[in-house]
């Protein structure tokens, strides 16, 4: 008898502990997913980090002496709209963007993307000719030696806030912007960099959006709004 209520005693000791190690790992559980879940639901932690390694990441994950613009948004690894449109940007307002040719690509790249974005389009598209648009390997390499120290810097400025003005439905205006933005590298590409200024809108366009920094979104229409007037104040037609 005594050995019997000494098993029971121990049975409903180990039921307890059982649904007590349940419960705390429920607790655990709605913790994480209360704090964002996995790391990938989450907004970039070190979006700047990603941004300094993306053009290096390029370069190391592409050979030979030319280089296929298709081949360069694939490093990215993404169906992503935001990191997507980022890279155009970033090469249209770096020394790259003066290679011949790369301003229409990459104007006509955003504008796409951008389009589909406001769309709601669920897989990112490009046409075939401008995925074999090719360029020389060692000036898109020296254009980006020239350019990371900048972004470096750039980079600290970067966190997450005012995540509102990164998130639907103001990504819409976002999107709708870029695509007036990449159309306008048309005729801006018949002048010397000018299309730096909505490059580097576009830029603050997309890297709000991969940041969830809604002050970025804020500077992207600002730097819209810049290239409005000049447009309307200098343009000579």
């Amino acid at each position: 008898m005594v050995q019997e209520t000494a098993d029971d005693s121990n049975a409903h000791a180990g039921e307890r502990g059982t649904r007590t190690a349940g419960k705390q790992h429920e607790s655990s559980t709605d913790k994480g997913a209360s704090t964002g879940g996995s790391d990938e639901d989450k907004p970039l932690k070190q979006p700047g980090a990603r941004l300094s390694s993306l053009l290096d990441s390029v370069i190391e994950e592409t050979d030979g002496d030319t280089m296929r613009f298709g081949d360069l948004m694939d490093t990215i690894h993404t169906r992503s709209y935001g990191p997507l449109i980022l890279l155009p940007a970033v090469i249209a307002a770096s020394p790259v963007g003066a290679i011949p040719g790369m301003s229409i690509v990459t104007g006509s790249v955003i504008a796409l993307l951008s389009g589909q974005m406001l769309f709601g389009m669920p897989h990112p598209w490009l046409p075939k000719r401008l995925e074999d648009f090719s360029f020389d390997r060692e000036k898109f390499k020296s254009g980006v030696e020239r350019v990371n120290p900048w972004i470096k810097r750039f980079e600290i400025v970067l966190k997450t806030r005012l995540t509102q003005l990164a998130t639907s439905p103001v990504d819409k205006l976002v999107a709708l912007a870029c695509v007036v933005l990449g159309v306008l590298f048309y005729p801006l590409a018949l002048i010397p960099f000018a299309v730096f200024v909505p490059a580097v809108a576009v830029t603050c366009f997309a890297l709000g959006l991969v940041a969830r920094d809604g002050l970025l979104v804020i500077s992207g229409f600002a730097l819209t709004a810049t290239v409005g007037w000049l447009l309307y104040a200098f343009w000579p037609f």
